[in-house]
C-alpha cells in the first residue's frame, strides 16, 4: 500500500494550497486500495500473504442481530520499503456455511500501538485504526460489500492485548453498501471478538511515528479526521485531514516554535480552510482581523501536536460562519 507517494513529498514547496488536493489524492488511493482488497480476499479467502496465517485463532460478531462464527482466518501485516506502515495488521474471518453461502469479515488497522481503542473508518496508511467491511455470498450470483468507508467514527476497535507474537480485542461498526457493488442497505456489526497469533511480518510502532489525528468540534458537531498529513521542515509546515463530510486545512504563517500561539487570520496569521465533501461550501479566516489561534504544544523530532479554535467567515456560495472548538492534532512531519 502506498502512504506517502513521492508526488506528495515533492509537492510540499508548491505552497499551503496544495495540502487539500494532496490529502483527497492520499485518501481516494486509500479507498481503492481498500475495495481491490476486499474483492481479491473474498475470492480466495484461504490465501495468506507474506507473514501471514491461516485457519488459526478465533473470530466472532454479530452481524445485524444475528451470530457469525468464523470458519476460517487469515492474519496478514507488515510491509516493505519507505512505504511500510508500522502497526500494520489484516485479519480476514470466513463463516462458510456452503461453496456459495459464506460471510466475511475484514479488519485492516495500522498504527496499532498496544492495548487501546482505536477508530474505525480512518485511513490506516496515515491515522492508527482503520477500516471494517463485509462481503458476503447467498447463492451463486448474489454478491455483496459493506465497508466503513472514512467518516472518521464509523465504529472502534479495542485492543485489549498485544504482545510480540498475538493481539486480542472487540470490535463494533456500522458498514454502508458499496457503490462498486450492487449491495444495499447497512451492516451493523457488534459484539465483535478477535484473538488471533501476529504474523511474522508484524513491525511494532516506534515512538515517533504512531500515526496522525486531527479532532474537533465543528459547528457543536464532533468531526474526526480520516486521513490525515503534515509536510514541512524546519519549524515551518503545514497540516490537515479530509474524512467523507468535510476536509481542514492550515498553514501558519510564520517558523512556529512549541510553547507558543499564533493568529488564525488577519495580518501574518495562519490560513485556515473548511471545505464541504460533494458541494461548493467553504469557509476561511479572515484577511483583516484574526479570528481564531493556533497553539504548539510540542514540535521536535518530526511530530507536532496542539490546540485550535475559530470562528471562519464564509467563502463564496456559502452564508454563515462556522465555530471552530476544541481543535486538536497530533501529526508526524513528511519533510521532502
Amino acid at each position: 500500500m502506498t502512504v506517502f507517494p513521492a508526488p506528495l513529498r515533492m509537492a510540499v514547496w508548491q505552497g499551503p494550497r496544495s495540502l487539500p488536493a494532496l490529502i483527497v489524492r492520499v485518501a481516494m488511493r486509500t479507498i481503492a486500495t481498500l475495495s481491490a482488497f476486499v474483492l481479491v480476499a473474498c475470492s480466495n479467502g484461504s490465501t495468506t500473504g507474506p507473514g501471514g496465517f491461516t485457519g488459526v485463532g478465533t473470530f466472532t460478531a454479530t452481524v445485524d442481530g444475528s451470530g457469525w462464527i468464523s470458519t476460517t482466518n487469515q492474519v496478514t501485516g507488515g510491509g516493505s520499503g519507505s512505504n511500510q506502515v508500522p502497526g500494520l495488521i489484516t485479519m480476514t474471518g470466513t463463516q462458510v456455511v456452503s461453496s456459495t453461502d459464506y460471510t466475511i469479515i475484514t479488519l485492516t488497522l495500522g498504527y496499532i500501538a498496544g492495548v487501546g481503542t482505536y477508530p474505525l473508518g480512518v485511513n490506516q496508511g496515515t491515522t492508527a485504526g482503520g477500516s471494517g467491511s463485509v462481503y458476503a455470498q447467498q447463492g451463486a450470483t448474489s454478491l455483496s460489500t459493506w465497508a466503513t468507508n472514512f467518516p472518521g467514527n464509523a465504529g472502534t476497535v479495542t485492543v485489549t492485548s498485544l504482545t510480540s507474537t498475538r493481539i486480542t480485542g472487540t470490535f463494533q461498526f456500522t458498514a454502508p453498501p458499496q457503490a462498486f457493488s450492487t449491495t444495499t442497505g447497512t451492516r451493523i456489526v457488534t459484539n465483535g471478538e478477535f484473538d488471533m497469533p501476529l504474523p511474522a511480518g508484524f513491525v511494532a510502532v516506534p515512538a515517533d511515528n504512531y500515526g496522525s489525528r486531527i479532532s474537533a468540534l465543528i459547528g457543536g458537531t464532533p468531526w474526526n479526521g480520516a486521513t490525515v498529513t503534515a509536510l514541512g521542515t524546519g519549524g515551518v509546515f503545514v497540516f490537515g485531514a479530509i474524512n467523507d463530510t468535510l476536509s481542514i486545512s492550515i498553514s501558519p504563517g510564520t517558523v512556529m516554535s512549541a510553547g507558543s500561539s499564533y493568529p488564525i487570520g488577519g495580518p501574518g496569521g495562519a490560513t485556515m480552510t473548511v471545505t464541504r465533501a460533494g458541494t461548493a461550501k467553504s469557509w476561511g479566516a479572515a484577511t483583516g482581523t484574526s479570528v481564531g489561534t493556533l497553539q504548539i504544544t510540542t514540535l521536535a523530532n518530526g511530530r507536532a501536536s496542539g490546540m485550535f479554535s475559530a470562528t471562519l467567515v464564509p467563502g463564496p456560495a456559502t452564508t454563515g460562519s462556522l465555530v471552530i472548538a476544541q481543535g486538536a492534532f497530533d501529526v508526524r512531519i513528511i519533510s521532502p
